[in-house]
């Protein structure tokens, strides 16, 4: 019995050394690939550089102009809001993520591409900033704003983080992005739940805006 035992754990260790193994190789493999790709005129590696350096670009691009609607328009609709902060929400977190890898494989030829830390960073800032700017209101107070955007980034990144852990290998990023959404969205969510009867007013106002949390506004 002991020694079955024995031998099932040995198979064990066996196992999980060549799952390391090989995702080692799977990542010098990539930066290989993409470095190549930097030097060589190689028409699929400069296509799937293009693409990463595509969707990072949009991501970037994205916040800013979300950033920028805000300022000179004042809030997003209702409808658009919801999009911004769940599909486009995952476009985001792609496009940080990849701007990450990107990063790293320029500057960092050390850092792991799966660090759980890259990963956490790189997937919940963008979706956070997307979240807070589809969620805010330019005339709230300096306050609510900062609240509004620290419960976002703590709800992203623990969203992020629990996502990265709950799965392995390559569905790991996936789990994290759709972490990092639903828990920057539920910090935000909590945030307006504790100000339901304003919002209620909210319905019967003129100008149909949602106001400010009470709460936050003191």
């Amino acid at each position: 019995m002991c020694r079955g035992n024995a031998r099932r754990d040995v198979e064990l260790a066996k196992d999980v050394a060549k799952v390391g193994f090989h995702g080692l190789l799977a990542e010098v493999e990539l930066r290989r690939y993409l470095s190549v790709g930097l030097a060589v005129d190689d028409e699929p590696r400069q296509f799937l550089l293009g693409v990463m350096l595509g969707l990072a670009a949009l991501a970037v691009a994205s916040l800013i102009a979300m950033a920028w609607w805000v300022r000179n328009r004042g809030r997003f609709g209702s409808v658009a809001s919801a999009v911004l902060r769940s599909l486009y929400a995952v476009v985001l977190g792609l496009g940080g993520w990849l701007l990450g890898v990107l990063l790293v494989l320029a500057t960092m030829p050390g850092v792991s591409l799966d660090s759980q830390v890259m990963a956490v960073v790189a997937v919940g800032g963008p979706i956070a900033l997307g979240v807070y700017w589809a969620w805010v209101h330019r005339e709230w107070t300096a306050r609510t704003k900062a609240v509004g955007c620290l419960s976002a980034v703590i709800g992203a990144f623990a969203g992020a983080w629990l996502g990265w852990h709950a799965t392995s290998g390559l569905m790991a990023m996936p789990t994290a992005i759709v972490g990092a959404v639903l828990g920057s969205n539920l910090a935000l969510i909590a945030l307006d739940v504790f100000d339901v009867p304003a919002v209620g007013l909210a319905i019967g106002s003129p100008t149909g805006q949602r106001p400010e949390p009470a709460h936050l506004a003191r």
